[in-house]
């Protein structure tokens, strides 16, 4: 191996190890996840919001065209065998420059450019303004004019700075991003490794993450450089909202607005999942019974065969979840139609994934509260008169309990969009219907 092909491989060492490393600095459980300032509540969280877009949305397309222009460059020269142990033998200087070249720009530009975004967009997702007996501590003044780095504590916020943040839904959303990039950066840098540099890789993320190295690394394959390359290009292509990216990869939001809209589609569908599969149990109970089957996928395909008084029950609380999902279309209507400055998205986007959490607690209430009783009775040899009577009751109790706790949730997403709670009325009447 010449001495340039073994700076080259030393150059895709360092790559790798760079993107392990920010993978590393970017991780919610090392990057600060919220900032507590009076200077940085003043910011415009949705001009931030615009920077961290645009920027990133440049890096995604500088990241396509580095590794494009690295997969061509690394192209074995026509009519040559592939060599696994070094699948960059044979490439002339021209190619080894130019491959180093744009190595180097995603090393020394674009990687540590989106870790500082991903680290910019969660340090700012949530910006809390001093309490006053903070702001005005002498000895935080003092330890300021120092030049000391302030880490406050819980007791130190003040109000959240809805104005000032990004979100975290919008924070969450970039680290993925970029945390898939880097990723995919490292593994196609991977496949231009030889198995010796593949092999000190290796045993480094080993000691790193504590464990062994593998004694059976897969042999790199142009092959494999292709669809890397393919896959980084599809996703920054999506990401980057471009037609021609694949419809699985979901454009990067523009703010915490744009990734509310993702995280209530989401959950819109499970909560439609949910209504389906009511409507279903009650609309097959009205059908006469079939004949067995033996079929071990069709039996258990078949949905739960209702006793008329849990029919009866089951209704009503179709007719509740309707309310809701009626409930959840008004305030999205309400709130996507026009800008609400004072609407904290990240409690509206807990609200509805609570909604959907809540409806799956009250449909295995409804469906499902008997037979799981019957089983603890079946598992508990011990019963005496006072645990049946008890266990007789759990049923109606845990439904209770869920269609209290769904209706808290709708009150919840309607407060948090800052809706009018007449928009609940007749989710209080379904709700009301439940307990006749």
């Amino acid at each position: 191996m010449s001495d340039a092909q073994q700076a080259l491989q030393s150059t895709l060492l360092r790559l790798c190890v760079l993107c392990a490393t920010s993978l590393q600095a970017i991780h919610p459980s090392q990057a600060p996840q919220e900032t507590v300032d009076n200077e940085a509540a003043k910011q415009d969280g949705a001009a931030l919001s615009e920077q961290i877009y645009n920027d990133l949305h440049a890096l995604l397309k500088k990241t396509l065209k580095d590794t494009t222009g690295l997969s061509l460059a690394m192209r074995p020269p026509k009519g040559s065998v592939q060599d696994t142990d070094a699948p960059l033998a044979g490439l002339d200087q021209g190619s080894i420059d130019a491959a180093s070249g744009l190595l180097q720009s995603l090393a020394t530009d674009t990687v540590p450019k989106m870790a500082f975004l991903a680290n910019l967009a969660q340090k700012n997702a949530t910006v809390w303004c001093l309490t006053e007996a903070a702001a005005n501590d002498e000895s935080v003044a003092l330890a300021k004019e120092m030049g000391a780095k302030l880490v406050y504590g819980d007791g130190a916020k003040g109000r959240k700075a809805i104005e000032a943040s990004v979100g975290v839904l919008f924070a969450s959303e970039v680290r993925q991003a970029i945390t898939e990039v880097v990723d995919l950066v490292a593994q196609l840098c991977q496949s231009f490794m030889d198995m010796r540099t593949r092999t000190v890789l290796d045993r480094a993320q080993a000691r790193r993450e504590g464990t062994t190295a593998s004694n059976t690394l897969p042999p790199p394959t142009r092959q494999l450089s292709l669809t890397l390359t393919k896959k980084l290009w599809n996703f920054c292509d999506g990401l980057a909202g471009e037609g021609s990216a694949e419809k699985h990869v979901a454009r990067l939001p523009r703010n915490n607005k744009e990734a509310l809209m993702k995280v209530w589609k989401q959950s819109q569908l499970m909560l439609q999942d949910g209504l389906d599969e009511v409507q279903e149990t009650i609309e097959n109970d009205d059908d006469e019974e079939e004949e067995e089957d033996d079929d071990v996928g069709a039996q258990w395909s078949k949905s739960v065969k209702l006793s008329e008084d849990e029919r009866r029950v089951a209704q009503q609380v179709f007719a509740l979840l309707q309310s809701g999902m009626a409930l959840q279309k008004d305030v999205r209507l309400a709130l996507f139609r026009e800008a609400h400055a004072d609407v904290d998205y990240d409690d509206v986007g807990d609200a509805m994934t609570e909604l959907a959490e809540a409806q799956d607690d009250l449909v295995a209430a409804t469906l499902y509260g008997e037979e799981e009783e019957e089983e603890e009775k079946d598992d508990d040899d011990d019963n005496d008169d006072d645990n049946e009577t008890k266990a007789d009751a759990e049923p109606q109790s845990n439904l209770n309990e869920a269609a209290n706790a769904y209706l808290s949730v709708c009150e919840h997403l309607c407060n948090a969009a800052r809706q009018d709670t007449s928009l609940l009325t007749s989710v209080n009447k379904a709700h009301q219907a439940v307990f006749k």
